[in-house]
């Protein structure tokens, strides 16, 4: 049985954990699958038209987008301007602190809409698709493609140890110039 848009919504909002985890696994099957091989080909499937110009794949990609906007507005609400202190070990407590607040309100699982986006939009048309829901709500790729970067380099950052996030930030974008786009991060992500 197909379900419409509205049904799906319904579903979604009784279960909003369900949300997180299937954006997860979903940012990790592309992630996880070899470049252009047969799995990664039937995922990328389910979200480019076909010649019988089933309308489905439409609904997965405004899914993906509206979840994308969802925690970008909540991960919005959790940036609260931090009062006083220069001392750098308070500056450094403090990004630290506003950094889980992030977390908290749902960085992971916007990062994880990044990548999935990321991958979807080498589509044209699934791309433009992307575009026009993100400017409904005054976002970009571009902006998909800061907080990817940003994701990246919080991997790097747990991986290394040696660098903060706004080095390895600023190193991505001396490498592939400005601004970063998506498309280039992919490479990252694998």
């Amino acid at each position: 049985m197909h379900r419409g848009k509205g049904a799906v919504q319904k579903l979604y909002k009784r279960l909003p954990e369900t949300d997180e985890r299937a954006v997860s696994c979903l940012a990790n099957l592309f992630r996880l699958s070899r470049r252009d091989s047969p799995e990664q080909l039937r995922l990328m499937a389910k979200f480019a038209s076909t010649p019988a110009d089933d309308s489905s794949w439409k609904v997965y990609v405004d899914r993906i987008v509206e979840l994308n906007i969802e925690y970008y507005e909540r991960v919005q609400e959790a940036e609260v301007p931090t009062e006083g202190g220069s001392d750098s070990e308070d500056e450094a407590d403090d990004e630290m602190d506003r950094y889980t607040r992030r977390m908290d309100a749902g960085l992971f699982s916007l990062q994880m809409t990044d990548v999935a986006i990321a991958y979807i939009s080498e589509e044209p048309t699934v791309k433009g698709r992307i575009e026009q829901g993100l400017r409904r709500k005054g976002r970009t790729l571009g902006m998909v493609a800061d907080e990817l970067a940003e994701y990246i380099a919080a991997k790097e950052e747990a991986t290394m140890q040696a660098s903060t996030r706004q080095q390895i930030i600023r190193r991505l974008k001396e490498s592939h110039g400005e601004p970063l786009t998506v498309e280039h991060l992919l490479s990252y992500i694998e």
